[in-house]
């Protein structure tokens, strides 16, 4: 199986479960506005904000959710790790891309959302990573520490 099928089909799963938990509004009467195959089509809203390094997931896999869900309009901000969760906290979106755990302590991030009764539950996502590459032909470097790159 090819990187892209793998992709989209773990990015289909994580949009349907993120989106179906996020609760979009809507008419929850099975009898009234499902679709031909018994699929309810929900309406709605749904905000994500967050990490630059997720919102292309969080943005593809919305792609994905609404060919399957027209009505619901979701938007994808980029304020920073930090701002999302700060956003979340405020009751400001329904879903925080983030590239590193909620900061349980902090009175911008966890703290914020437990004085504010808003529950939060971690789904990971993805990993990322970086690699230095030095081009075969330099001759400026033979070995690089963490702390010269830094």
């Amino acid at each position: 199986m090819n990187f892209n099928v793998l992709s989209r089909r773990v990015l289909v799963g994580t949009a349907l479960a993120t989106f179906a938990l996020a609760g979009c509004g809507g008419n929850n009467d099975p009898g009234n506005g499902s679709t031909g195959g018994g699929q309810q089509q929900l309406s709605g809203a749904v905000a994500i904000d967050g990490s630059s390094t997720v919102a292309p997931l969080s943005e593809a896999a919305a792609d994905i959710y609404k060919e399957k869900q027209s009505g619901v309009n979701v938007t994808v901000g980029t304020s920073g790790t930090g701002g999302g969760f700060e956003k979340f906290c405020k009751g400001e979106t329904d879903i925080s891309d983030a590239s590193r755990p909620i900061k349980k302590d902090d009175a911008k991030e966890g703290a914020a959302c437990t004085s504010a009764s808003i529950a939060y539950t971690e789904l990971k996502v993805a990993t990322d990573a970086l690699t230095v590459v030095v081009h075969k032909d330099n001759t400026w470097v033979d070995c690089l520490t963490t702390a010269e790159l830094k």
